[in-house]
């Protein structure tokens, strides 16, 4: 993904130190001449009058009022709010005369896209299928996500005790279950590290984590279930071979080992699973805003 110059990172990280004040400030201010004028304290809404050759404080309060209005919702990349700011910094281009250099001949880049679990995703195990997002909380490893259908299920360890790991070639082809270390007065840790699990067993079809009986109420909804938003990938890339990768109650991992996480053993083998896991993609929200300015020189332009 292109970045974007300097000049605009600055127009989007300005307006945070304009709702920094806590001073009581005006409900509304409106400069109709003269752009020079910086009303004090600062306002919440400002109207500034016409702009001029020079950079004056009114014409920067002007813009960045605009992009840091209410109305803007914040600007979150992967909301339609993301499209409405580029959009009025796209419109400040073409005003300048900028030449675009975004996609199709315009001044847009897109620049994210959106994974959303596929409703052909399932699991089951000894012929009991198992309900997404409350038995099993998948987790999107890209393009390149391994196929685990068939695939057994062998006991992989204890996160966090390289000790306790089997080796990546006990792994290959098999679906890892791996268990929660258990902390001062019985407590679990459930943050795992998923680009660690991934990185130690890559030749595995699937990881498997014992994890959801030990998170907070509503924790895999709000941190699992919503659509994930990432960097659009380049039409070169090459998606990355990795195993999929669920969460689950210790109730699937019990069907898949035979017995509870907590009692397996290292290496214990155990049952065969059966299903997949998709994630549908497509564009999302969130786009760069591209403008050439051609140099002077006749050859270095």
């Amino acid at each position: 993904m292109r970045r974007l110059p300097a000049s605009l990172f600055a127009l989007l990280a300005a307006p945070v130190m304009l709702v920094a004040q806590d001073a009581p400030r005006p409900t509304s201010v409106r400069v109709a001449k003269d752009q020079r004028a910086t009303p004090a304290p600062l306002p919440r809404k400002f109207v500034g009058g016409p702009t001029t050759a020079a950079i004056t404080p009114g014409d920067l309060m002007t813009r960045l009022y605009k992009f840091a209005d209410d109305s803007m919702m914040g600007r979150l990349a992967g909301t339609p709010w993301n499209d409405k700011g580029t959009d009025y910094i796209a419109s400040e281009l073409q005003r300048l005369g900028i030449q675009p250099a975004g996609e199709n001949g315009g001044y847009f880049q897109n620049a994210l896209v959106r994974s959303e679990l596929s409703p052909t995703t399932s699991l089951s195990v000894g012929g009991t299928t198992y309900e997404v997002w409350k038995d099993f909380a998948p987790r999107d490893q890209g393009a390149g996500t391994k196929a685990f259908d068939g695939a057994p299920a062998i006991f992989g360890g204890t996160f966090g005790d390289t000790a306790s790991y089997i080796s990546d070639a006990q792994a290959a082809g098999r679906i890892v279950v791996i268990n929660l270390p258990t902390l001062a007065g019985g407590r679990r840790n459930f943050n795992v590290n998923r680009g660690q699990l991934s990185a130690r067993f890559p030749s595995a079809a699937a990881i498997a984590v014992a994890q959801i009986d030990y998170t907070p109420p509503g924790y895999v909804e709000q941190a699992y279930k919503q659509a994930g938003v990432r960097p659009r990938p380049n039409a070169t890339d090459v998606p990355t071979v990795a195993p999929a990768y669920i969460y689950v109650t210790n109730a699937v991992g019990r069907a898949m080992l035979g017995v509870h996480p907590d009692s397996a053993t290292r290496g214990r083998a155990g049952m065969t699973v059966n299903g997949r896991v998709l994630f549908d993609t497509r564009l999302a929200p969130g786009r760069n805003v591209i403008g050439i300015i051609p140099g002077s020189d006749p050859k270095l332009r």
